[in-house]
């Protein structure tokens, strides 16, 4: 049997630490499950929520519906809001963003949608639903305001 260099195995452990950092949240806003925006450099939450089907009859009927249509709509609604970030953020108005600009926005922000994880999801007592998504990139923030 071969032995394994040193480098392979010092390679390996710090491979290994790396992949299972994550990214540090202040206590005061891990459990912040209200807040839409960036909760640090390197965190940005949406909160997207989604009602009930008319239609639906029962509780269980309304929960699916809003639950359903609440993931159909995460991606749009954290394009949006990163849109409105963006905006607030440069003090300009959304309206007056030039049709190439804010379609090239849409295009930039969808890769970090893609990337958005639901943290937290409850039900209101209409059966609507409430998915707390956070979005997690180094600098994100001044990702965002940069574009």
């Amino acid at each position: 049997m071969k032995p394994i260099p040193a480098i392979s195995i010092t390679s390996f452990f710090l491979i290994l630490i790396l992949s299972c950092s994550s990214y540090r949240m202040p206590d005061n806003v891990r459990y912040d499950f209200t807040t839409k925006g960036p909760l640090t450099d390197d965190v940005f939450q949406v909160i997207v929520s989604a009602a009930a089907d008319d239609k639906s009859e029962t509780q269980c009927e309304q929960r699916e519906s809003a639950y359903s249509t609440g993931k159909r709509n995460i991606t749009a609604e954290c394009i949006n809001q990163l849109i409105n970030y963006y905006c607030s953020g440069n003090k300009i108005d959304e309206s007056s963003l030039p049709s190439d600009k804010l379609t090239a926005l849409k295009i930039n922000f969808s890769a970090f949608a893609e990337n958005a994880v639901v943290e937290q999801e409850y039900y209101l007592p209409d059966n609507s639903v409430v998915f707390v998504v956070r979005i997690y990139s180094t600098g994100i923030k001044n990702k965002i305001l940069n574009y």
